[in-house]
């Protein structure tokens, strides 16, 4: 999922991809999808190009974790997406429902197992 904030002048300035864990499931990694990763990574490296003053530059990508209860959504956590990629650099993704996704943890950082657990709704 990906969300954005405005500035009062409609320009987007924070862009975040968010990776829920329903409260039902068992374990507590969350499932970060390639796709919305590199997506506000390619918003970055777009604005990089475009505005070369850093100085200039306006906008932020994070990854929020959040706790899924029904229609009630939780913060647990954000970090940078720049961040994210870095740790995450060396863990191949994996196949999944919904795409290529990457088992990450709380403090973001990848899940001992790596491995898709049964009941995992990808």
């Amino acid at each position: 999922m990906l969300a954005w904030k405005e500035d009062h002048d409609g320009k987007i300035i924070i862009v975040v991809v968010v990776a829920l864990r329903r409260a039902d499931r068992r374990g507590q990694d969350y499932a970060l999808g390639k796709a919305g990763l590199d997506r506000v990574l390619d918003a970055l490296d777009f604005q990089e190009r475009a505005i070369p003053d850093e100085a200039d530059r306006y906008l932020e990508a994070y990854v929020v974790l959040g706790l899924a209860n029904g229609e009630r959504r939780e913060f647990i956590a954000a970090e940078k997406a720049t961040v994210v990629r870095d740790r995450l650099r060396d863990y191949a993704p994996q196949d999944g429902k919904f795409g290529p996704f990457l088992w990450i943890t709380d403090k973001f950082m990848p899940a001992s197992t790596m491995r898709l657990a049964p009941d995992a709704p990808f």
